[in-house]
C-alpha cells in the first residue's frame, strides 16, 4: 500500500510539472490568466494548428496577441490599452509614398560661351557660363501590398516610378559664341560658332521588389526585422542638345540599363512611451545583372545622320538603398503615418556624359567605358501612408 501511494504521488508530481511547463509556454508566464486581457489562449490554439484554431481578434483579425512573456524582457502589458510585445497583429496590410527626389552625379556640359568670333576648329577663352543639364528635385511615387503569415513573418510586394525632367538654355551676346561640348570632333560643324543652345535630359526609374521580411527581434519598446527578396530595375537617361545659327545642329544619345537580382537588408523601429510614436530606419542592398544600352545620334536639317552608333554591355550593378524617418500609428496599429530622408546609390553605371565623351574619343575599352565606375544617387523626403487590417 505504501509503494502504490508512492507511485500515484511520483506520478501526479511529474504530470504537474510537464502541465506547468506546457501552459508557461503556450499561455504565458506562471500566474497569468489563460484567457487574460492578451487573449494567449487564443493565440496559442491559433498556432498549434487544432480543430476550431482560428480564433481571431475583434474585426475578424489575427489574434490580439501573439505570445509575449516575461521570458522576452518586455513584461506582459504596456499600460496604455494597445497591444505590445506581439510583433506583427494584422493579416493584410497596403501603404502608398510620395517621393519628392532629386537624380545627382547626372549633369551634362553641352555647350560654352567663348570670345570670338574665332577660325573655326581653334580654342578659345570661355567668356560665360557653361551650359549645363542638371535634375531638380522631382515627385514620384511607391506602392505596395502585403501578406502576414504570423507574427514574425511576412511578404511584401512593392512599385516604385520616378520621372524626372529638366532644360537648361544659354545665348551668346556681343561678339560671343558657342561651341558644342557634344557635338562629335571629327563632325564638319564640330568648331562651328553658334549662337544659342538648348538642351532637354529625362530620367526614368521603374523598380519592383518582390521582399520577404521577418523580424529578428521585438519587444513592447521596439523591433527589429531583416528583408530578403528580389528587384527588377529600370533606369533610363535621355538627353538632346541643340545649336542655332544660320542652320541647326542637333545630338540626341540615351542610356538605359535593365537588370535584376537579389536584394538584402536590415530595419528596426524604435517607440515611444505609448507606442504611438515612433524613429525608424532602413539599409537595404540590392546586386542587379544587367545590361546597359547607348545609343548617339548626331545631325542637321541638311544631313540628319553626321554621327551615329549604338553600344551593349553587361555589368553587375550594386545599389545601397538607405532611410530613417519619424511616425506615428493609431494605438490599434491599424494606421501609420511617416516621414522621412531617403538616399538610394547606384553603382559601377554608365551614365550619359561618360558614354557621350567615349562615342567623341571613340575609346569603349582601354580608357572609355570599361575603366568608369560611376555613381547616381538619388536623394530627398517620402511620406508614407499605411494601412492594416
Amino acid at each position: 500500500m505504501r509503494i502504490n501511494l508512492f507511485s500515484i504521488v511520483a506520478t501526479l508530481s511529474v504530470a504537474l510539472a510537464f502541465g506547468g511547463e506546457m501552459a508557461s509556454a503556450q499561455y504565458g508566464p506562471p500566474g497569468m490568466s489563460p484567457y487574460g486581457a492578451q487573449g494567449m489562449a487564443q493565440s496559442a490554439s491559433f498556432y498549434q494548428g487544432g480543430e476550431g484554431a482560428a480564433p481571431m481578434g475583434a474585426g475578424g483579425g489575427m489574434p490580439a496577441s501573439y505570445g509575449c512573456s516575461d521570458a522576452m524582457g518586455c513584461g506582459n502589458g504596456c499600460g496604455d490599452g494597445c497591444d505590445c510585445c506581439s510583433g506583427w497583429n494584422h493579416r493584410f496590410h497596403v501603404f502608398g509614398e510620395f517621393l519628392y527626389l532629386r537624380p545627382r552625379d547626372v549633369d551634362i556640359a553641352y555647350a560654352s560661351i567663348i570670345d570670338g568670333p574665332i577660325v573655326a576648329g581653334a580654342p578659345g577663352l570661355q567668356a560665360g557660363p557653361i551650359g549645363v543639364l542638371d535634375q531638380d528635385f522631382q515627385p514620384g511615387f511607391r506602392f505596395g501590398v502585403g501578406f502576414t503569415t504570423d507574427n514574425c513573418n511576412q511578404v511584401t510586394v512593392s512599385y516604385t516610378q520616378l520621372d524626372a525632367s529638366s532644360t537648361d538654355a544659354i545665348t551668346a551676346t556681343g561678339t560671343n559664341v558657342i561651341r558644342g561640348l557634344v557635338l562629335h570632333p571629327n563632325s564638319v560643324n564640330a568648331g562651328s560658332n553658334w549662337l544659342d543652345a538648348d538642351a532637354v535630359g529625362d530620367i526614368q526609374l521603374k523598380i519592383l521588389d518582390a521582399d520577404y521580411r521577418g523580424l529578428l527581434a521585438h519587444c513592447c519598446d521596439y523591433q527589429v526585422g531583416y528583408l530578403v527578396g528580389v528587384r527588377y530595375a529600370r533606369l533610363e537617361q535621355n538627353f538632346a542638345a541643340q545649336f542655332n545659327n544660320v542652320g541647326t545642329e542637333f545630338v540626341a544619345s540615351t542610356v538605359d540599363f535593365d537588370g535584376v537580382g537579389m536584394r538584402l537588408g536590415l530595419d528596426f523601429e524604435r517607440y515611444g512611451r505609448n507606442k504611438q510614436w515612433f524613429v525608424y530606419g532602413k539599409g537595404y542592398s540590392s546586386f542587379l545583372g544587367g545590361e546597359f544600352k547607348g545609343t548617339y545620334l548626331q545631325g542637321n536639317q541638311g544631313d540628319p545622320v553626321i554621327a551615329n552608333t549604338s553600344w551593349n554591355a553587361g555589368r553587375i550593378v550594386s545599389i545601397l538603398d538607405l532611410e530613417t524617418g519619424i511616425g506615428w500609428q493609431s494605438c490599434s496599429g491599424n494606421v501609420r503615418l511617416s516621414v522621412g530622408y531617403l538616399y538610394s546609390g547606384w553603382y559601377n553605371m554608365v551614365k550619359q556624359n561618360e558614354f557621350i565623351s567615349a562615342v567623341q574619343n571613340n575609346d569603349f575599352v582601354a580608357n572609355g567605358l570599361s575603366t568608369y565606375d560611376s555613381g547616381i544617387t538619388f536623394d530627398g523626403l517620402t511620406a508614407r501612408v499605411e494601412v492594416r487590417w
